[in-house]
């Protein structure tokens, strides 16, 4: 599963939860990952926690990606 680290704050997402990802990561999944609506993809950031997520949208210079859990780093 690919990964992509995005700075976030865990205390807000939960399971359903939307991101939306602009600019140079959105540019990396769109065009160099080739991310599609469905695929998952792992998100993990500076807190000690990844997300799994879905691809749930995908438009020109943005993704949108639904929470499907929060699992511990290890």
């Amino acid at each position: 599963m690919p990964r992509l680290f995005l700075p976030f704050t865990s205390k807000t997402l939960t399971p359903g939860t939307i991101i939306t990802v602009e600019g140079d990561e959105a540019r990396y999944l769109n065009n160099v990952l080739r991310m599609r609506r469905g695929d998952t993809l792992t998100v993990f950031g500076t807190e000690g926690v990844s997300l799994s997520t879905r691809v749930s949208g995908v438009r020109r210079g943005e993704v949108k990606l639904e929470v499907l859990d929060v699992l511990p780093l290890r």
